[in-house]
């Protein structure tokens, strides 16, 4: 391993560590006015993040003719993982009071349609999904990093699911309205 792959290994790992303490910051925000409707979906968020890190690491170990080289792997994974923190903090900034990591409904909740929202529903998931994507880059093997891709995906998407059909139930035609002309994650796709 060369110096260079050590230093942007370092950066991805110091990344990381800050993104992890905004994410625990952010974690504490909770309405008690709200209610809170996310059948599992956090949970499960939390659990697929173990999972999929645990099956990455696996496979990197069982299966290294899928390795890519580490330092362009690296360096790519630190770009991917710094947009992917850029966009969730622009989310909670713009959701304000309004984001919390439970999915939460109160009555006097808007829809929220500025910033990143002017582009998909769930901007902050396409952020956790991009800062997942490019922390596992780090382990520097294909197979690894489509496999943790597609764990923490499936969850997103299960919690994509439950948190628009909340919405849709309690804000009504206001939701219905925004989601017609909003994909969920991925504009002009789903």
């Amino acid at each position: 391993m060369t110096v260079l792959t050590d230093v942007v290994r370092g950066l991805l790992f110091a990344a990381g560590t800050v993104w992890l303490i905004v994410e625990l910051v952010n974690s504490r925000r909770s309405r008690a006015e709200a209610v809170t409707a996310d059948h599992g979906s956090r949970v499960l968020l939390h659990v697929a993040v173990g999972v999929g890190f645990a099956v990455a690491i696996g496979l990197w170990r069982v299966v290294p003719a899928t390795a890519v080289q580490p330092t362009v792997a690296a360096w790519v994974g630190l770009g991917i993982l710094a947009c992917g923190v850029a966009l969730r903090v622009w989310s909670f900034r713009t959701l304000g009071r309004y984001f919390t990591y439970s999915v939460q409904t109160s009555d006097d909740q808007p829809v929220i349609s500025t910033g990143p929202y002017r582009v998909v529903r769930h901007p902050s998931y396409v952020g956790l999904l991009l800062v997942v994507v490019g922390t596992g880059m780090s382990v520097a093997n294909w197979l690894s990093i489509i496999s943790l891709t597609a764990i923490m995906l499936s969850a997103l998407v299960y919690r994509v699911v439950v948190e628009d059909r909340v919405l849709l139930r309690e804000l009504g035609q206001r939701y219905r309205d925004y989601a017609a002309t909003h994909k969920r994650l991925i504009p002009f796709i789903w």
